[in-house]
């Protein structure tokens, strides 16, 4: 549902990703997300046997409101609409959710360096460095990227075989082993792949959308 909302008018068939590593058409790409889809009815199940019994609207345990912290920061759209948007699912399995707009300028510094958050949406604009990914999963002191400080031993030795293993084959299929226990985990849900669109002159050559690449600007020109 976030997917779709958040970019479904650019990609009609867009679906959220099924991997924290790689993404969908490129190498070492799997779904490994099987038995972690959207299922209200066995949240609410869950949610019972765990002693989270429903109170009006929302669910209460010995006393205490079962609410969840939405940190955004402010004047981010597509942040807010999504944080509205976990809002009203969780409402709907009775869970309460408080978003918290913050400074967009301290959002990294003081909200997620601390770990001052329950639930926050952001985006890894990292994409082109694999070492940066699999490190925000990793543990240890010197790990900044690991907003949450969770993780496993089992993580961080996949993490350091991968690293050290020259096999290209053998080290993606390492990678999603990690990729299925930070499923396990439940860490982080990967939402979508934030499209890039890029508009030009139909005589303008050889200037586009780079993706990945890096451009050579100097074979850029006018069609004759």
């Amino acid at each position: 549902m976030i997917t779709k909302a958040e970019v479904s008018q650019l990609i009609p068939d867009a679906k959220p990703l099924g991997n924290h590593i790689f993404v969908e058409g490129f190498p070492g790409y799997q779904d490994n997300s099987a038995g972690y889809g959207f299922d209200p009815e066995a949240a609410r199940k869950r949610l019972d046997e765990l002693g989270w019994k429903l109170d009006g609207q929302f669910r209460k345990k010995e006393g205490r409101s079962l609410t969840i912290r939405d940190v955004v920061p402010a004047d981010n759209k597509a942040s807010d609409e999504e944080a509205v948007l976990v809002q009203h699912q969780l409402a709907a399995i009775g869970v309460e959710v408080k978003v918290d707009q913050v400074d967009n300028a301290g959002f990294f510094d003081k909200q997620l360096g601390p770990g001052n958050f329950e639930v926050t949406h952001f985006a890894q604009m990292e994409a082109n460095s694999m070492i940066n990914i699999v490190s925000s999963y990793s543990l240890g002191a010197n790990v900044s990227q690991n907003f949450g400080k969770i993780g496993n031993d089992k993580v961080n030795k996949l993490i350091q075989d991968a690293s050290q293993e020259l096999d290209v084959d053998k080290r993606r299929a390492i990678l999603n082993d990690l990729d299925k226990e930070l499923w396990n985990l439940g860490y982080a849900l990967p939402l979508y792949r934030r499209p890039s669109i890029v508009a030009a002159r139909e005589k303008l050559a050889n200037f586009g959308n780079a993706g990945l690449a890096t451009p050579d600007y100097t074979t850029i020109g006018w069609v004759k």
